[in-house]
């Protein structure tokens, strides 16, 4: 690589690092500010930043002096073994963070009676620890096929003619490596690709096969339904960028493994390492981006936390929910001698009908806050 692509790179990694860092940091804060964004899917959007937020801090650094010194490894043992073990924990964190995300909204939309009990904030916590926590076991065979290696040179040119150089190298060729390389491909990308496909398109069809009428009582459940279309419109860009990103950097690894260094064309090799990292570091960066253009509730929130006033519109949407939530089950009390109530996400139980005054009424949210 010449010196111009070297400082060009060195350029676009600080710009991909600068702001990836600021916008997953924004997300988590916009998320504590903002109570009315305190919802199970933001809570697994902020898991996911934190994972690009470690991602960026650790790997950016380390793939930068990596550009300008290819060999040898000034970083000492514990980066040698950390680096690559940090890199596959998180990589495997964000591919089940959104799996975790996309089930989750499965049962939000597909079904709303079991996500009462399924998608609380406890249960969601315990996913999230579960999560970090299977990952931080799956990826530790790395410690094994990771080796910080120590060289002696000898140049007859120098005043000090013998130095030692430290190099930090993986041993993928063996069966086992191998083995395990092609496990974690299985299990957290082909896997996970076919699972995500097949709940969107369980989650396209059952919002999309829903008739919105325009008469007035389903005007709340139109924009319900909209707001919800937009989540799943933001959370499959989400999907598809992560995948996109991702895919050949693994394409590149899988090769490696089965293949000798014979056939490998260094410089050429090199530069596609580049390429690929680049799109890595793009897809930690590009989430909270794609978040502020595709979520108008997103936006809205990132405002008022810009502004100072993030807390106290929550508290006011909270209040304005609860003041509505009321006035609906008032209204729709005075109509319970209907045959049926067409709801998205309310569920009125009359639980007597012979006097008036006997008549309960049980309001249930089957549907968690879009986001």
């Amino acid at each position: 690589m010449t010196e111009a692509a070297r400082l060009a790179v060195t350029v676009l990694y600080c710009v991909i690092f600068a702001v990836g860092v600021a916008g997953n940091i924004l997300v988590c804060v916009v998320v504590w500010r903002c109570l009315d964004m305190r919802t199970t899917t933001n809570y697994f959007l902020v898991n996911l930043s934190l994972a690009d937020l470690l991602f960026l801090l650790i790997c950016v650094p380390v793939g930068l002096m990596d550009t300008w010194i290819v060999y040898p490894w000034y970083l000492g043992e514990t980066m040698c073994y950390l680096f690559p073990y940090v890199e596959l924990v998180v990589f495997q964190a964000s591919i089940l963070t959104i799996a975790a995300i996309s089930v989750e909204r499965y049962f939000a939309i597909c079904r709303p009676l079991q996500a009462m009990y399924v998608l609380t904030r406890r249960r969601t916590f315990i996913a999230i620890a579960l999560i970090w926590l299977l990952c931080l076991l799956l990826c530790s065979p790395v410690f094994t096929i990771t080796v910080f290696k120590v060289e002696e040179f000898h140049d007859p040119n120098e005043c000090s003619p013998t130095y030692l150089a430290y190099g930090c190298l993986s041993i993928a060729h063996t069966t086992s490596a191998v083995a395990y390389f092609t496990t974690i491909t299985l299990l957290f990308l082909v896997c996970p690709l076919g699972l995500l496909c097949g709940l969107y398109i369980s989650i396209c069809r059952k919002l999309y096969d829903v008739p919105l009428t325009e008469s007035r009582d389903c005007r709340s459940q139109r924009a319900k339904m909209k707001s919800r279309r937009q989540v799943v419109h933001m959370l499959i860009s989400v999907v598809a960028l992560f995948f996109v990103c991702l895919t050949p950097h693994r394409v590149l690894q899988t090769w490696l493994l089965l293949t000798t260094n014979e056939n490998i064309d260094a410089e050429l090799v090199g530069s596609f390492v580049v390429f690929i990292r680049t799109l890595v570091y793009l897809n930690s960066t590009l989430n909270p981006v794609l978040y502020t253009l595709v979520s108008s509730k997103f936006r809205s929130a990132l405002v008022r936390t810009l502004s100072g006033r993030g807390r106290k519109r929550a508290a006011s949407t909270i209040s304005t929910t609860r003041f509505t939530a009321a006035r609906n089950s008032t209204i729709k009390s005075s109509q319970s001698r209907k045959d049926t109530l067409q709801m998205t996400d309310l569920m009125l139980v009359l639980q007597s009908q012979q006097k008036p005054p006997e008549h309960k009424l049980v309001l249930r949210k089957v549907m968690s806050t879009p986001f």
